[in-house]
């Protein structure tokens, strides 16, 4: 497609391909291609989201809003106010770059070798940065939760949280698409007024 909305949403802000850069991003906002200088995407797609809820209070009508950013993604840039900030990782699980591997299907052994010391570096680095893309996430969904707030609409809507589990280094097996349970499992979080919460797997 050229960048023509898709006909599904009556509202759609989105990047080209699988990923984007984080900072002057261009977008395709309903239908249209627009260079975003020196503004930070997760911002960006907050402040649309709560353009989009504006719109849609004054509607009346049941609506979805699918908020999907970048973030924690490549090419992990933290927005500037959080490149500083200090953090500690969460401690490795014991699978981490699992060498003996013979209580795991036999397919396992053949995909990934154990990481080296410059890998482990490379991948901490890479964690590191994809937490502090996050915070700005958490600014974010501050701001569009409290957007339901202000509109009235909070205790009609459902909101289900959903996020996926990649380059870990869990098992040595990098990436989501390999076939292993515990690589594919997405939890979800889900919360409303009249469902109790729950994690759903």
């Amino acid at each position: 497609m050229e960048g023509e909305m898709r006909p599904e949403f009556d509202y759609w802000v989105s990047f080209q391909y699988g990923e984007t850069r984080y900072l002057s991003p261009r977008l395709n906002v309903n239908g249209e291609w627009i260079r975003h200088t020196d503004q930070y995407t997760t911002y960006i797609f907050g402040d649309y989201a709560m353009e989009f809820l504006d719109q849609a209070a004054k509607k009346n009508n049941p609506f979805v809003l699918l908020l999907a950013v970048n973030a924690p993604h490549n090419p992990v840039t933290p927005a500037l106010e959080d490149e500083s900030v200090e953090l500690t990782l969460p401690e490795r699980r014991p699978n981490f770059n699992e060498e003996d591997l013979t209580d795991k299907p036999s397919w396992m052994s053949m995909k990934d070798d154990p990481l080296a010391g410059g890998d482990t570096e490379q991948l901490d680095l890479f964690r590191r940065n994809q937490i502090l893309t996050l915070i700005a996430l958490d600014r974010t969904i501050e701001k569009v939760l409290a957007k339901l707030e202000d509109t009235g609409e909070m205790e009609n809507t459902m909101i289900i949280s959903f996020r996926i589990t990649a380059f870990t280094g869990v098992n040595t097996a990098w990436l989501r698409r390999i076939q292993f349970t515990r690589k594919v499992c997405a939890p979800h979080l889900q919360s409303a007024t009249a469902v109790d919460s729950q994690t759903l797997y």
